[in-house]
């Protein structure tokens, strides 16, 4: 009788559970209009796809590599103390606000540091969700019994990475017939995530391991010139109607460091709270269209084609994704059924990037007009949400094989290819290049890694 209850309990949960995703991920009307939920850059919620093409007629998934972005999480540290800051700024004009906005007098900061950057609820459940319709869209590979040899998880040494694997482990390999630990419902397989360690990750955190891209990009201020000249001229401008809308100029005339604070506010108000009534509530579309062009200008120049090193050093990533798909294709190791990694946006930016997808003719420029800024393909909302993913299907099709690349599950045709469904030997001709790059001559000036910081 407990057991039925506790089974009750957690289907009761599943559901409330399923719909506060639901919610969080702004299913809640068929309305198309134009919704700030998906315009927040890369606070932006994840929002799956299902519209598939079939593959053609011999063909069958028989493995999968998947590159994926932690799911949502709670600001990082630098940030939580901004808005502690930004609560001096709202509440010091309790006096001056309009009605709809009486909230910023008493808003007090909900984020804490102990919590800093930990997955949310909404990103504990996206992993798991998504590891579901994968497995229903590619049974084959994805319905084996777990082994190590059968299945590698890897992730980066940060904690919501990590989690965000174990939320897609868990979902996968749960309810096996070789489960050894029960849990209510069914059976549980215990797996392995392996990481490399924070210093010599150069899968999944190059962007940190690589001196040269560190000097010339991330520490080099003058490498986002474009995106600086456009917050010091239209964010600012976009403040100082916000300071005007509100009711508080010309006392407090909002920075444009401010309201791109207000801007991640209201990524995290979804995220941890599904609210959209406060700081949300600040931006119209003209405003909010500023703040994601700007953060996706600044994104550009630092993760995306902005500069070729800030991809190029993917290229062992690619490697990896390559190799393992070769393996199977020349009957080497045909035992390896899935790679599922577990990274951040610094990832998936670059790895788009490398694949020469969602590439623009020209440069993102401060001076591009709206149309301009409106029909650009660099749009990290759509690119690096949170729990982005970019998924590499192997196909066999009668003795030949085929891949297929979904971004954020939407089929891509990459550079080369003249389908969804791309020759495997094509995708080794294209990316030749990759597949023989020299991360160490890049990134430390042909030394070693462990030369370069143990020499």
């Amino acid at each position: 009788q407990q057991q039925m209850l506790n089974r009750r309990c957690l289907t009761l949960a599943y559901l409330f559970g399923a719909l506060f995703v639901l919610s969080f991920l702004g299913f809640t009307s068929a309305d198309s209009t134009w919704n700030i939920r998906d315009h927040l850059a890369t606070k932006t919620m994840y929002s799956p796809k299902s519209n598939f093409s079939p593959p053609p007629e011999t063909c069958n998934p028989v493995q999968v590599n998947l590159v994926a972005r932690h799911g949502a999480r709670y600001p990082t540290s630098s940030d939580i103390t901004k808005f502690s800051e930004l609560q001096t700024k709202m509440n010091k004009y309790a006096d001056l606000y309009g009605p709809a906005y009486q909230w910023m007098g008493t808003w007090v900061n909900p984020y804490t540091q102990e919590e800093q950057g930990e997955l949310t609820y909404s990103g504990q459940v996206e992993h798991q969700n998504l590891a579901t319709r994968m497995r229903q869209e590619y049974s084959g590979p994805m319905n084996y019994p777990y082994q190590p040899y059968t299945y590698t998880l890897q992730s980066t040494q940060v904690s919501r990475a990590g989690r965000s694997g174990m939320s897609f482990g868990f979902s996968l390999f749960n309810n096996q017939t070789n489960g050894i630990l029960p849990y209510p419902g069914g059976h549980f397989a215990p797996f392995f995530i392996y990481s490399d360690s924070e210093d010599q990750d150069v899968q999944l955190r190059f962007f940190d391991v690589c001196p040269s891209y560190s000097s010339f990009v991330e520490d080099n201020s003058t490498s986002t010139e474009q995106a600086t000249i456009y917050f010091n001229d239209q964010v600012a401008s976009a403040g100082l109607s916000l300071a005007k809308m509100i009711g508080v100029y010309p006392s407090w005339n909002i920075t444009a460091s401010e309201i791109n604070m207000m801007y991640k506010g209201c990524g995290f108000d979804i995220a941890v709270s599904n609210v959209t009534n406060e700081f949300c509530g600040l931006f119209n579309e003209e405003t909010a269209n500023i703040l994601e062009y700007y953060n996706d200008m600044k994104n550009y120049y630092e993760k995306g084609y902005g500069y070729p090193i800030n991809y190029e050093i993917a290229c062992l990533l690619v490697q990896d994704i390559i190799n393992i798909q070769q393996q199977y294709v020349n009957g080497s190791n045909t035992a390896v059924k899935g790679k599922f990694r577990f990274a951040h946006a610094e990832t998936i930016m670059p790895l788009v990037s490398i694949l020469g997808l969602y590439k623009d003719s020209t440069p993102l420029m401060a001076d591009w007009t709206e149309e301009q800024q409106e029909n650009r393909q660099w749009k990290t909302s759509i690119i690096s949400p949170f729990a982005a993913n970019v998924q590499f299907i192997l196909y066999e099709c009668s003795g030949d094989f085929m891949v297929k690349v979904l971004v954020n599950e939407v089929e891509q045709v990459l550079p080369g290819c003249t389908d969804i469904y791309c020759g495997f030997e094509e995708i080794i001709a294209h990316f030749a290049p990759q597949l023989t790059c020299n991360y160490q001559s890049w990134c430390f000036n042909g030394d070693t890694l462990c030369e370069y910081y143990c020499g």
